[in-house]
């Protein structure tokens, strides 16, 4: 990271940034060497040192293709953004931001109980604390898959 001062690698604060954001920007490469990228909803779990993000999707498309092609991608968390300035001079404006960018492992979960486990996560992050029914033709109808986080980099300007 060229600009070391606002790298952070405080468990703690990586941790509530990827509680606060609310979408995380996934990339794949596809067979042409063009980056794919799309917005996804997630959940989000950390345990035992090990950080694992959720998703759902129809069981079909190009970043199902993609996933099924390799099994990595990259990924992308962005919060807190706001452009300031002093309102005369363009060269002063600046953005804060909070990011976490990063490398991980992506796989899909077939077994109901992890499943399950998977739409619980990605619904408590948008939801904290409440209980859902997922009804078994939805549960047919969609894929799940995890992210296991590889490696990451921080960055806050605030």
């Amino acid at each position: 990271m060229r600009r070391k001062d606002r790298e952070v690698t405080d468990e703690k604060i990586i941790s509530q940034i990827f509680r606060d954001c609310r979408y995380v920007n996934l990339g794949f490469v596809d067979r042409d060497g063009y980056a794919y990228i799309l917005p996804l909803n997630y959940g989000y779990e950390e345990k035992d040192g090990v950080r694992t993000l959720y998703f759902h999707s129809a069981k079909s498309g190009k970043k199902i293709d993609l996933i099924n092609g390799r099994g990595k991608c990259s990924f992308e968390l962005v919060n807190g953004e706001k452009v300031y300035g002093d309102g005369v001079s363009g060269c002063s404006y600046a953005s804060a931001f909070k990011c976490i960018m990063g490398h991980g492992e992506i796989e899909f979960i077939s077994g109901r109980r992890e499943t399950l486990h998977a739409l619980d996560s990605l619904m408590s992050h948008y939801e904290p604390g409440k209980k859902f029914d997922y009804k078994p033709e939805m549960l047919k109808a969609i894929c799940v898959y995890k992210m296991t986080v590889k490696d990451l980099t921080c960055k806050v300007h605030e």
